[in-house]
This record gives C-alpha cells, structure tokens and sequence, in this order.
C-alpha cells in the first residue's frame, strides 16, 4: 500500500501550487501591460519620426526598421527576465513554505511521538502542554482527558477481571475438594451422595447466578428505553415477586407514593427495583419492613428504597457499587449473593442518565433514593 504523504508535505504542495498559479497569473499580467506599454511609445516614437522634417527619406526609411527591430528585442528580454523572476519566485515560496510548515508541525510531531508511546503500564502519565501552540495545547489536553478515561476503564476492566475470575475459581474450589474428600472414603453412604449432590447443586446455582449477572452487564448497552413505565405498578410488581422471601424472616413490605412515569427500559428498571429490594430483605433485621416510595418532582421522579437493617459504615458506602464488593462476606457467601447486583443497579441507572444516592446509620436503616429523568 502506498504511504500518503505527510502533512507538511501537503501543506507545503498546495501552498507551492498557490504560489506558482499567482506567479503565472502575475507573469501575463506583466507581460500584457509591459507590451501595451512598449507598443504605445513605439507608436509614439514612429509617429514623432515620421512628422520630422527630414529631408533624406532613405535615411528615415533606414531608421525605422531600427527602431522596431530594438523594441522587439526589448520585448523578448522582458518576458524572459519576467518568466526566471516567476520561476524564482515559486520556487523560493516553496522551499520557504515547507520549511514553515516544518516548524510549525513540530510541535505535533512530537505529539504524536509521545502518542506512539502510550502503553496500558503509562496511560496514567499524562503528555506535556505548557508551551505548545494554542491549537496543539488543546488537542494535547483532550489526548490527556482520553488517556485519563482510558486509564480508569483499563483498571476497572482488570480488577473487573480479577475479581471474576476469584469468584468463578472459588466454587470450583469448592467442588474439587467435596470431590478429592469423597473419592477417599471407601464406603460411600447414601448420606455421603446426598452431602455431594447438595453441595455440587449449592455452587453450580452459585456459578450459574454469577455468569447471568456477568452476562446481563454485557447486553445492556444496546437495549431500547422508551417504554412508558409507571414505577409505582413496578414497585408492585416487584413486591409481589418477592414477597415468598420476604414472608420467611417475617418482613412487611410497604409502598407509598404516585403513579409517576418515565421512559425507559422496563425489564432493565424492573432488574433494577428488584436488586435494590431483594437487598433490603436480605441485609435486613427479622420482623422489620421495608418501605418503596415514588414520588414526582417536576422534571424527574424520586424513587427510594428504605430497610431496617444492618446499615452501612461510611466506607462501605464509597465502595457499595463497586462489582463484587461485599460488606459482611460470610453473610453474602450464605445468601448466595456474588457481589454484583448494586453494581448492576448502578451500571442500569446510568444507562438512563439516573443517579442514585444513600443515606444509611450502622445497625439501624438504609435508603437508596433514585433521581430519574421524565425524558
């Protein structure tokens, strides 16, 4: 494939043809009005000859040739010293225009040297602005904001990654040591199959609930939100979805507020309504409630979910949306949940241009309250 020519070059080409197509323009134009001139002082000179009274008509028939003869030479040296001073001219502007246009692109030369540089391992060390010209300035600082963003999805990618990859590794951990214990005894029970069978059923839900979530983060991005929702029948339907978990540590789930709507996707909102409240009866206190509320406010809906329960230090909030991040471990290893569902919550929001926010005390309540767009 044929490289294309830099940037200087075509710079310095096109300014090139500017300056040979005004040199030529220049040089007819000269050219016309130095011959109208030359052609009216010889009309001149002829005619003040011919008026002389000069007695010897051989000697004026002699000096006519002579005068025409000189301003023909005249002529010619003229369009030759018209057309070297136009070619000198082309090519000095030329020569002087890509020199320019070197200087000037230098600059983004060394841009795009230090473009060539970047690597995953130093997309965090942003490039140099200060003395650039106001142009490369900008285009330097936007680079720098892209490395910046760049930098933090890369990181978010790794642990996302790591974090995954600990979590699918664990059950299988799991698995392999019931197995290497089972394949030791000699005399296997029908409890010990009943243990195995329990236990291999246990991690693969565990493992099948984790790839869903890991699978529902990936094809979100091109679902529709232009469904006209109405959050309160959500939140309904929501609860009516889990009250069976919620009637087994004796929760009462309680929905107050309007019939506001919005435009959005109905199953990704729904997905999100329903993490936030399995969560508040999961992490809650026995016998406690928890309370829905919608509420319109002019331009946007309110939308909160409040518990009873344990509550968040001020340190778990920070870190709450973050994927596979759990507040008491043990506890969310035996609900069976894989650290992902706020995070989802949030990645859902986010596609819908909602924020989310949280109030919580240790050991007493948490409310999530969601801020959606009508529009």
């Amino acid at each position: 494939m044929k490289k294309p020519l830099s940037l200087k070059m075509r710079f310095a080409l096109i300014l090139g043809l500017m300056i040979l197509a005004t040199g030529i323009a220049s040089y007819f134009l000269q050219k016309h009005a130095i011959n109208q001139e030359l052609n009216l002082l010889q009309e001149k000179i002829m005619d003040q000859i011919l008026k002389d009274q000069v007695k010897d008509m051989g000697q004026t028939l002699i000096i006519v040739p002579e005068v025409k003869e000189l301003f023909q030479g005249a002529q010619e040296k003229v369009q030759i010293q018209a057309t070297l001073s136009t070619l000198l001219v082309v090519v000095l502007g030329s020569l002087a225009t890509y020199f320019l246009a070197r200087r000037s692109l230098k600059p983004l030369e060394r841009l795009i040297d230090h473009m060539k540089d970047r690597e995953m391992k130093n997309l965090s060390k942003p490039l140099p602005s200060q003395g650039l010209p106001g142009e490369i300035a900008d285009l330097t600082q936007s680079y720098n904001h892209l490395l910046k963003r760049l930098d933090g999805v890369f990181q978010q990618q790794r642990q996302f990654s790591a974090a995954a990859a600990h979590e699918l590794k664990t059950p299988l951990a799991v698995l392999q040591t019931r197995l290497d214990v089972f394949n030791k005894l000699e005399n296997h029970q029908e409890s010990d199959y009943e243990e195995i069978l329990s236990d291999i059923q246990d991690q693969v839900q565990r493992m099948t609930q984790l790839v869903n979530h890991l699978l529902t983060l990936m094809d979100t991005e091109n679902l529709e939100k232009n469904d006209l929702v109405d959050l309160y029948d959500l939140f309904d339907e929501v609860f009516c979805d889990l009250m069976p978990l919620a009637e087994k540590t004796g929760l009462c789930l309680q929905l107050e507020g309007d019939h506001a709507q919005v435009y959005a996707n109905d199953l990704l909102l729904y997905q999100a309504l329903y993490n936030l409240v399995e969560n508040a009866i999961k992490y809650n206190k026995p016998g406690g409630s928890v309370l829905a509320r919608v509420k319109e406010d002019q331009d946007q809906v309110l939308v909160s979910v409040k518990d009873m329960g344990i509550g968040l230090a001020p340190e778990s909030i920070r870190e709450i949306f973050t994927p596979f991040y759990r507040v008491d471990p043990s506890r969310s290893r035996k609900l069976g949940g894989a650290g992902l569902g706020l995070s989802l919550v949030k990645h859902i929001l986010d596609l819908h241009q909602a924020t989310i926010s949280i109030d919580s005390q240790l050991g007493s309540y948490t409310e999530f309250t969601i801020h959606l767009p009508k529009k």
